[in-house]
């Protein structure tokens, strides 16, 4: 059977060979996506479910852009662990990767302007994401977990104009009995130390005041600041000179 352009291509009949041959378990490829090519750009419309591990998207195929991960691309796509997104992706579709419970992190280049509802809903292990650009333009609603969800890196090497020389990875938010919100990170410095939070990515981030250092690796936020629910909003715990 012959292919047209604006037809899914499925690469080297993964499918057929699934359904012969056991699944190896190596990491996911260019030959586990489905893609669409229209008007000279390539969207992402599936990937077989069985991909597991991480998954580098092109950012050309057949010689074209990759510009959208569309509707439900990567939905049920329960084993991969981590994604990087090429700068040439713009949109990422409604439910993209709805329900991949073992995603973890997720690295979107510096050109996506649009995230569709539920794009990463369900995804309850996904504790990291970093946007290497500006926050996207539109987020739709329940984009991004509501559980575990409690933190992302940030939007570059630049922030408020100012240069962002170290960001530290926040491996826990939680809020302590006091009702102070409480950040673990993997590391604190004794210097240029700022904690930047916003309640949703469709607006910037600003720097949370009052602010004290426990130890090697906590950040405590006062009640005062007004965000004790740690799940209602997005933190950055930079280094900036």
């Amino acid at each position: 059977m012959k292919f047209s352009r604006s037809q899914s291509v499925i690469l080297g009949l993964v499918l057929l060979s699934l359904s012969v041959f056991p699944w190896s378990g190596r990491g996911a490829d260019l030959s586990d996506l489905t893609y669409t090519i229209s008007n000279n750009e390539v969207t992402i419309t599936d990937c077989n479910t069985s991909a597991s591990g991480h998954l580098d998207i092109p950012a050309t195929i057949e010689g074209y852009p990759v510009t959208s991960i569309g509707y439900q691309a990567f939905y049920n796509c329960t084993s991969l662990t981590s994604i990087t997104i090429p700068d040439s992706v713009t949109i990422i579709g409604s439910w993209a990767f709805r329900n991949c419970t073992s995603l973890t992190s997720a690295i979107i280049g510096n050109s996506v302007t649009s995230i569709g509802s539920g794009a990463f809903e369900d995804c309850d292990s996904l504790t990291s994401v970093t946007f290497l650009g500006a926050p996207p333009a539109v987020v739709g609603t329940s984009a991004f977990p509501t559980t575990n969800f409690k933190a992302r890196a940030g939007f570059g090497s630049t922030f408020l104009g100012r240069p962002v020389t170290q960001e530290l990875q926040i491996t826990h938010a939680d809020t302590d009995a006091n009702d102070n919100v409480v950040i673990d990170t993997d590391a604190l410095n004794t210097t240029g130390l700022k904690v930047l939070h916003t309640s949703s990515l469709s607006s910037p981030f600003t720097e949370v005041a009052g602010i004290t250092k426990e130890g090697t690796g906590r950040v405590i936020i006062p009640s005062s600041a007004g965000l004790l629910n740690a799940n209602s909003g997005f933190f950055r715990v930079v280094y900036e000179e």
